[in-house]
């Protein structure tokens, strides 16, 4: 609670690159923690202790409003990338995020088609109605979704079928075991599902150069993200 009072978060950014040719088209913001001795505190730690002590939504509403701002900055410098910021199963319970979502935009000026909010599956099985209708909102006022983390957990097919997404994000468990068959074979489906869905499709965990090359030889027409191109900057 102090650290979000004395302003030691930051957010960080990862490029999303096209696997053809490596252009940037987006990035996604990362929250970091630089306590007061100077020690980088892990994602891993400081979220789900802000979700259960209920500071979830301050730290949102901060990672929001400074990802628009930095987007909107870069846009007027000549670099129109799409911002992806990740939205809390927890952010989804009150019924302020669509307010803060717009208002934010609104105030900052950035457009909401350059904003896509990461969602992952556990919203829905924490607050199904309240987050297809927050999803629908906003939807409706032009921001993207996107799901996040496919692949895990019960990744269940009707959330593509009848959620207004724009894009889905593989897991990046999928890219250390790329040289297995049957995980090629599934990420091959993912591609052409993503295809014939119209669906924007990302491939998480993209780090050495030997993953992209099998990747590769399973389309060109998705994006990639990972530590072979950048670490979140």
């Amino acid at each position: 609670r102090r650290a979000v009072a004395t302003g030691e978060f930051v957010l960080h950014y990862q490029p999303k690159v096209t696997a053809d040719r490596g252009v940037p088209v987006g990035v996604e913001a990362l929250l970091r923690w630089r306590d007061e001795e100077g020690r980088i505190v892990s994602p891993t730690e400081f979220i789900p202790l802000a979700e259960e002590i209920g500071e979830i939504g301050r730290l949102g509403a901060f990672a929001l409003e400074t990802a628009c701002r930095t987007a909107l900055e870069w846009q007027r410098s000549g670099h129109d990338l799409v911002m992806a910021v990740n939205i809390s199963p927890k952010q989804f319970a009150g019924d302020d995020l669509v307010d803060l979502v717009l208002d934010t935009l609104s105030r900052t000026g950035l457009e909401p088609t350059r904003l896509e909010l990461e969602i992952t599956e556990s919203a829905f099985l924490e607050n199904p109605t309240a987050t297809v209708r927050a999803m629908e909102r906003l939807a409706s006022r032009g921001a993207r979704f996107s799901l996040d983390d496919f692949g895990t957990g019960y990744s269940s097919l009707s959330y593509i079928r009848f959620l207004p997404l724009a894009g889905i994000k593989l897991d990046r468990t999928f890219m250390t075991a790329l040289a297995g068959e049957r995980t090629r074979a599934i990420v091959s489906t993912m591609i052409h599902l993503a295809r014939e869905l119209r669906l924007e499709l990302t491939m998480e965990g993209v780090e050495t150069a030997k993953q992209l090359a099998h990747l590769k030889r399973l389309g060109s027409d998705f994006f990639v993200q990972g530590y072979l191109f950048s670490r979140p900057l």
